[in-house]
């Protein structure tokens, strides 16, 4: 599949995801067309490990939560500091 039928066949669905996420209709626009640059530049190097709508939504969804990691509404803690490390 292209990066045009993907866009085509995806953009809608990718959009109200991240909307979702982030509650903003002009953010998740951005974040929208900012998914789909990086699917565009990096779809040469999809491995086929999973489907590609499923690498999608991947890829947007880590755009999203770099985005709010960016302005910080969201805040990880690392795996070990969180008391879950000692086994």
């Amino acid at each position: 599949m292209t990066w045009e039928e993907l866009y085509l066949k995806y953009s809608d669905a990718i959009h109200n995801y991240i909307l979702l996420l982030v509650g903003n209709h002009e953010v998740a626009e951005d974040l929208t067309h900012n998914t789909f640059v990086k699917v565009k530049y990096s779809l040469n190097h999809f491995r086929g490990e999973s489907s590609k709508k499923t690498w999608l939504f991947s890829v947007a969804r880590n755009t999203t939560y770099d985005f709010l990691r960016r302005k910080k509404i969201i805040q990880f803690i690392p795996f070990m500091s969180s008391g879950f490390g000692h086994i």
